[in-house]
């Protein structure tokens, strides 16, 4: 029987096997790889598994172990997917960066924003700025969405200076063209006012920040996406925007991992119903 897993530290609580098993019905074997040692996951996984997904922290790692990396793995420097091929090599994939466009084209969809029309969504876009918070490998992901789609300005903000240049250094390798006016990096203690001039925000920290928001001034048009599902910081203030659950990223990048695994369509109903 073919297996998959999980590899990531402290993730007895992943919603992640009962996802799995909602996919397929039981069909196929999901387990949690759990523990601190990224080499010893990793090499159980290449002795037992066809694929595993990766979460945090160690997203990275699995880029750098592969033997062969796609152009989300490249452009984004991390990987949420490891798969082995019959002759033994290991190929790196991120998800997470088709999972989080999902995401953020299907809210612009239910607002009334026509997302078809790829010239017009351009154009849509290009007056916009995103905010990513976090550039670790959920952030990674979500800053290289943002600039993929086509935000005129897209920010980074990461406690570590360090960990947001190489994050833009990264995107900037890989596409060539990118300006620093459109990718930029900003002071994460200026993250209140970053957020209300933002029209996209996508915040990856695990926890929240020393921060209040409640006397923010309402607007639907802002999108606000919470990477943490578990226990969303952002959700409080979900008045003062068009809030959008981790969940959806969770289950949109779920949907597109399954696939590349297996092979097979996943039981997108079943799934969204776990969810």
């Amino acid at each position: 029987m073919k297996r998959f897993g999980l590899i990531g530290s402290d993730i007895s609580a992943s919603k992640s096997p009962a996802l799995f098993k909602a996919a397929y019905g039981g069909k196929y074997t999901y387990d949690l790889l759990d523990g601190n040692d990224f080499k010893a996951l990793f090499t159980l996984f290449k002795k037992d598994y066809v694929a595993v997904n990766v979460t945090a922290p160690f997203k990275e790692q699995a880029c750098a172990c592969a033997d062969d990396l796609s152009e989300a793995a490249q452009l984004c420097g991390s990987a949420n997917m490891l798969i082995k091929s019959p002759d033994g090599r290991i190929s790196a994939d991120n998800s997470d960066f088709e999972g989080v466009t999902i995401s953020i084209m299907s809210a612009y969809a239910v607002a009334g924003v026509d997302v078809d029309d790829e010239d017009s969504f351009a154009d849509f876009l290009a007056g916009k700025t995103a905010l990513i918070v976090g550039c670790g490998g959920a952030g990674k992901a979500a800053a290289a969405a943002a600039v993929t789609l086509g935000y005129g300005r897209t920010l980074l903000m990461n406690r570590s200076a360090a960990r947001a240049k190489a994050t833009k250094d990264n995107i900037m390798d890989f596409y060539g063209d990118i300006s620093d006016n459109e990718l930029q990096i900003v002071p994460i203690g200026s993250f209140k006012d970053a957020f209300a001039k933002a029209d996209l925000v996508v915040y990856t920290v695990p926890g929240g920040l020393d921060v209040d928001l409640s006397d923010l001034t309402p607007d639907e048009s802002r999108l606000v996406l919470e990477a943490n599902c578990k226990n969303p910081w952002l959700e409080q203030w979900k008045d003062k925007y068009t809030y959008v659950s981790g969940l959806n990223w969770l289950y949109n990048q779920a949907v597109v991992a399954y696939g590349e695994f297996t092979g097979e369509e996943p039981d997108e109903e079943t799934m969204k119903k776990v969810l």
